[in-house]
C-alpha cells in the first residue's frame, strides 16, 4: 500500500512538474534556428528537431500519466476495501440485524394502530347506525298513533323523536370528533410505513455492502489459492524437465485472477516458476 501511494505521489510530482516545464521546451523549440533550401523552404536544423522531438518526449509523458494515476488509485482503492473486508462485514451484519429489530417493532406498532383505527371507525358507524334506526322507529310509532288516533301516544312518540334526533345529533358529533383522531392515526400509520420503507432500505444496502466485502475476501482467497496451484504446477513441469521430457503439460493453463491489476495466470508464469527448482528440491519435498 505504501509503494502505490509513493508511486501516485511520484506520478503527481511528475505530472505537475511536466505542465509547469511544456510552456519553456515550446518556447525553445520555436526559437531555434531554421535551415533553408535553395528554393527557400524551411528544412528545419539538428537543434530544432531535438528541441521538438524533448517537447514531444514530455507531451507524451503528460498524456499518460492521468491514466496511470487512476490505474493506481484504483489498486489503492481496492486493496483498502479488502482491508477493512472483515469489519465491513461485521458492520453491515450489525446493520441488518438493528433493521430487522427496528422493522419488527415498527410493524407491531403499525398493527395495533390499524387495529385501533378499525374499532373507532366501526363504533362511529355503529353509532350513527344505532341512532337512525331509533330515529326511524320512533317515526313509525308516531305514525301508527296518528293512524289510530292515539293522541297521548303521538306525545309519547313525539318525545322518542326528540330523543332519537338529538342520539342522531350527538352521535354525529362524537363521529366527526372520531374522525380527527382517526385522521391522526393514519398520518401515524404512514410515518410509520416510511420508517419502515427506510429500515428496509438500510437493511439492503447493508446486506449489499456485506456481500460486497465476502467477495472481496473470496476473490483474494481465490488469487491465494491460484498461485498455490501455479507453484504446484511449476513443481510438475520442473520435474517433467529434468527427466527430459518435451511434453506439453499444461499447455491450455488459464486461471482469472480477482483485483483491478491482475491477469490470468497461464502456463509461461508456470513455467518461469519452474526455473531454479532442482531435481533435489522435487525429491525431497
Amino acid at each position: 500500500m505504501k509503494e502505490l501511494k509513493k508511486q501516485r505521489d511520484e506520478l503527481i510530482a511528475e505530472r505537475d512538474s511536466l505542465e509547469e516545464s511544456i510552456p519553456g521546451l515550446r518556447a525553445a523549440w520555436e526559437a531555434t534556428p531554421s535551415n533553408w533550401d535553395r528554393h527557400g523552404n524551411c528544412i528545419g536544423s539538428p537543434e530544432s528537431t531535438a528541441a521538438m522531438n524533448k517537447l514531444s518526449d514530455a507531451e507524451g509523458r503528460l498524456r499518460s500519466i492521468p491514466s496511470a494515476i487512476e490505474r493506481i488509485e484504483r489498486e489503492i482503492s481496492y486493496q483498502e476495501s479488502l482491508a477493512n473486508a472483515k469489519q465491513a462485514k461485521t458492520k453491515a451484519r450489525q446493520v441488518m440485524s438493528d433493521s430487522v429489530n427496528t422493522i419488527t417493532s415498527l410493524e407491531s406498532t403499525r398493527t395495533l394502530i390499524l387495529e385501533r383505527l378499525q374499532a373507532i371507525q366501526k363504533e362511529s358507524n355503529l353509532a350513527i347506525e344505532r341512532a337512525q334506526q331509533a330515529e326511524i322507529e320512533a317515526a313509525n310509532l308516531y305514525a301508527r298513533n296518528v293512524a289510530t288516533g292515539n293522541s297521548e301516544g303521538e306525545k309519547v312518540a313525539s318525545t322518542a323523536m326528540e330523543r332519537a334526533s338529538s342520539l342522531l345529533i350527538e352521535a354525529d358529533e362524537h363521529a366527526r370528533r372520531q374522525e380527527l383522531i382517526v385522521a391522526a392515526l393514519q398520518a401515524e400509520t404512514e410515518a410509520l410505513d416510511a420508517q419502515i420503507s427506510k429500515a428496509k432500505h438500510e437493511s439492503s444496502q447493508a446486506q449489499d455492502s456485506a456481500l460486497r466485502a465476502a467477495a472481496l475476501a473470496l476473490g483474494d482467497e481465490w488469487n491465494r489459492l491460484a498461485k498455490q496451484l501455479a507453484a504446484v504446477g511449476s513443481r510438475i513441469l520442473a520435474a517433467d524437465h529434468h527427466r527430459g521430457s518435451g511434453g506439453m503439460m499444461l499447455s491450455g493453463l488459464s486461471i482469472p485472477l480477482f483485483g483491478p491489476s491482475a491477469r490470468e495466470l497461464d502456463r509461461d508464469d508456470v513455467l518461469e516458476g519452474a526455473k531454479g527448482i532442482t531435481p533435489i528440491d522435487l525429491i525431497e519435498a
